[in-house]
Parts: C-alpha cells; sequence; structure tokens
C-alpha cells in the first residue's frame, strides 16, 4: 500500500491486517510483540532499519483496525525521493496475519491561505500573527511590502525585552558587493534634485529620546570596522546633515581608539575632506579637553613664528647656521646659490672637472721618478761630479730645478687644490716657501 503524507510532521495511520488462516479476511484483535513493526527510513546518507517508537494497537471499537502513530522525527527523510516505510511481519509460527508494508512518500507541507482570523486574504484585509516564519526565493525577493502613505511604514518590527527588532546576516559574496549585503536599501529610483532631504531614501532612522540614539552599529575583533560605507559614482557614502543644536555627525572614541579614524585613497583621494557654507570647518572645544590642548598649544607656538608678507611667501630669520650665530644674509644667497652660471650646477661642474684624485699625484710622482733616473743615468759611474753645474739643462730643466723638486717630494709637502681648485702647489723643504704650482686636468699631461 502507498499513500502520501507532509514530511517532518506526525501523523496517524489506520490499517487492517489480513488473517493467515482465513484469507481474505481482516484479523480480529491481531497480536503485536515487540519487533513485529519496523520503520525503514533514508537518514544520514543510508537507509535505516528500527523498531518502531510505539508499537500500534488495534481499536477498541473496531478491533480489525490497526492504530499507527508515526512521530515527526519518524516522518523525515534526508531526501524527499526516498519513502518511509513501516513493515509488519509476524514473528510467531505458524503466522497469525500475513506479512505487510506501507510505502509513504512525504512532500512538504502546501498551504492555500484564504482567511486568517475569519479575515479573507484577497484585498489585504487579514493580520497574521506568527512564532516564526522562514521565506525562501531563489529567483526574486522573499517579501514584497509596501506601506501606507505618511508615516505608515512598510514593514514595522520592534523587539522585545534584551531581543532585536531585525536580525540580518550577510552572504559570502564580500564588502562591497550588493550580493553581499545582509540588508539592501537602494532607496528610490525616481527622487529628484529639490526634494526635501531623506525623501526617498533607502532607510531613515530615527531616535525616540535623548538617550536613544537613532542608529548604534558596534564592530566585532579586528576583523574589521563596525559599518562599511561605499558611494555609486560620484555620490557620499554619508550625508549627514544636524538638527537645531546637534551634530551631523557625532563620534565617540573608546578607551584606547579614536573616535573616527580616516585613510585616505590611493590616489588622491582625501581621507578627510572639511569645507563649509558659514561658520567653522572644525570647531574644537578644548575647555572641555575635547582636543589634546597641549598639542593644539605647540602648533600654534610653532605658527605664530611665521609671518607672512605676501601672499604665498614665508619670511625666514636665519639666527643659528650649524650651531654658530648666523651671518647677516640677504636674500640674494639664494639666489646666487641657484644661479646656473655662478650657483650649485655650475660650482659642481667645475670641481668635477678640476677634480684631483690620489692617483693623479701618485702618478705625477712616479714621472719625476723616471725623470730623476734619467738623471742619474747622465752621471759617471764612478769619480766625482766636476764638469756638471747645477744651471746645466738636462731635457729642458735646469739640473738645480730637478734637485729642489725631488727634495720637495721627496722630503717637502705638497697641497691639493691650492692656491685655486685642481691646483698642486709644492713647497721647499721649509715647508712654507712655494716652489711651483702645477695645473691637473684630464686632457692634457701634467708637468713640473
Amino acid at each position: 500500500m502507498e499513500i502520501q503524507r507532509t514530511t517532518a510532521t506526525a501523523t496517524n495511520i489506520i490499517v487492517p491486517l489480513i488473517d493467515t488462516s482465513a484469507r481474505p479476511s481482516y484479523r480480529a484483535s491481531p497480536t503485536l510483540a515487540s519487533g513485529d513493526v519496523k520503520i525503514i527510513r533514508h537518514t544520514g546518507g543510508a537507509w535505516t532499519y528500527n523498531n518502531i517508537a510505539s508499537l500500534p494497537a488495534f481499536l477498541p471499537v473496531a478491533t480489525k483496525q490497526v492504530a499507527i502513530a508515526l512521530t515527526a522525527t519518524e516522518m523525515t527523510s534526508d531526501d524527499l525521493a526516498y519513502p518511509i516505510i513501516i513493515q509488519f511481519v509476524d514473528q510467531t509460527s505458524p503466522k497469525e496475519w500475513d506479512d505487510q508494508e506501507i510505502i509513504i512518500w512525504t512532500k512538504p507541507l502546501q498551504a492555500d491561505i484564504t482567511y486568517i482570523n475569519g479575515s479573507s486574504v484577497s484585498g489585504n484585509n487579514a493580520t497574521l500573527s506568527l512564532k516564526q516564519l522562514n521565506i525562501v526565493n531563489s529567483s526574486g525577493p522573499a517579501i514584497a511590502a509596501t506601506g501606507g502613505e505618511s508615516s505608515a511604514g512598510a514593514i514595522f518590527q520592534g523587539g522585545s525585552g534584551g531581543g532585536h527588532g531585525i536580525i540580518a546576516i550577510g552572504g559570502d559574496n564580500g564588502i562591497g558587493t550588493v550580493a553581499g549585503c545582509s540588508i539592501y536599501l537602494p532607496g528610490s529610483t525616481t527622487a529628484e534634485a529639490g526634494q526635501t532631504e531623506g525623501e526617498g531614501c533607502g532607510m531613515f532612522i530615527g531616535g525616540q529620546s535623548q538617550m536613544s540614539p537613532a542608529l548604534l552599529v558596534k564592530g566585532y575583533g579586528n576583523c574589521g570596522g563596525a559599518a562599511f560605507f561605499r558611494a555609486c559614482a560620484n555620490g557620499h557614502a554619508i550625508l549627514a546633515t544636524g538638527s537645531g543644536y546637534g551634530a551631523g555627525f557625532n563620534a565617540r572614541g573608546g578607551t584606547h581608539a579614536a573616535g573616527i579614524s580616516a585613510i585616505g585613497g590611493s590616489i588622491d583621494g582625501d581621507g578627510i575632506y572639511v569645507s563649509k557654507t558659514s561658520g567653522y570647518c572644525l570647531n574644537f572645544d578644548t575647555t572641555a579637553n575635547d582636543l589634546h590642548s597641549g598639542t593644539i598649544s605647540a602648533i600654534k607656538a610653532k605658527t605664530d613664528q611665521t609671518t607672512f608678507t605676501n601672499a604665498g611667501i614665508i619670511n625666514s630669520n636665519v639666527v643659528d647656521w650649524k650651531g654658530s650665530t648666523a651671518p647677516a644674509m640677504t636674500g640674494d644667497a639664494y639666489a646666487v646659490v641657484n644661479n646656473e652660471t655662478y650657483g650649485n650646477s655650475a660650482l659642481k661642474t667645475s670641481i668635477d672637472t678640476v677634480y684631483v684624485t690620489e692617483g693623479d699625484i701618485l702618478s705625477a710622482l712616479a714621472t719625476a721618478q723616471d725623470d730623476l733616473i734619467a738623471i742619474i743615468s747622465k752621471l759617471p759611474s764612478s769619480g766625482t761630479v766636476s764638469s756638471m753645474s747645477l744651471s746645466d739643462l738636462i731635457d729642458g730643466v735646469a739640473l738645480r730645478d730637478l734637485f729642489q723638486l725631488t727634495l720637495a717630494m721627496v722630503n717637502g709637502r705638497f697641497l691639493k687644490d691650492y692656491p685655486n681648485t685642481g691646483d698642486v702647489t709644492f713647497f721647499k723643504r721649509d715647508n712654507t716657501t712655494v716652489l711651483t704650482t702645477v695645473n691637473v686636468t684630464d686632457t692634457e699631461r701634467t708637468r713640473l
């Protein structure tokens, strides 16, 4: 026998049992023992075979009818494609009644409500009061609600005691996408410029008393902010307008956290942008310690030292230069330093041209050493020099000069970039008298 019942809903079934000794007659007052009646269900991905929770019994007024009481759990399977089977098998021998099965196909509860509490649902006349309502619609809005005119809302929801009026959990598509929002309130698509502020808004929230905030948003842990706002193209993520003496936006910091933390955009977006039509852009009540007065005083002390004589030009009076009292300066100092002919650029070019390295000097000394060797080679290998005068020339240089230069290089001193950049000056052995000065270049051979 096959029947239909509502899934996950307790039910009763009445069936007769065939008398084994008098077929096809029904058995009167059949005997049913534990294990005679089994229930077969598909749960947890597999078939199960168990005794029925309550053993059936025949009806006192109709002893040939057996009543089966099934619980909501027994009427539940993990897939409506699988039936629930009640199996009767007499365990006595010989059998008192024939084996029998009841195949129950379950289906969701279907409701066609035409009246609620005596009022017809046609024409929106009825009011439905429920403990819980689960609505699922994968192809469109799960709830479509339209309010009346003026102050009548489409949906009114109030919590009780410590309970919330509405709890909404978003999907998994991520912050910033419409698909991931727990509540999506786009507002009117026909609102026009010139309307009163708030007309056509996606959501209007108003506090009920001075101690009751219109909106309380609280974040959890370190995973993100309490609220995330993203504007459409050229729109405001938050538009806050105060009323009377009330602030448009009032932020209160935590014990160790700022009331507002703003981060600028990745290109040229401002973390906080403040403009005004009248009044102040920013007005801090320092007497109430709303702003760190010590920080403001330190800033003011510095800005008070800055003066302007022309728009956009700051006057600067240098009183200290590298730890010492600065000499008198004029406005021409910067102009000269920045001048292309006499300033930084020209000075660097000159330095790069006449720069003398230690290698340059060693190379010059090596050349002088070669000249000294040439002189020694002209001297006799033995005896004394009697026919040579200090005024004699060797390779166009007087012997006296060669000796003096040699002594100056061996036991004297020399200075680089003296008296001018690129010059090398050799002193006599007294280390004070200048012997000669040469100029070292990268393109010509240096001669002493």
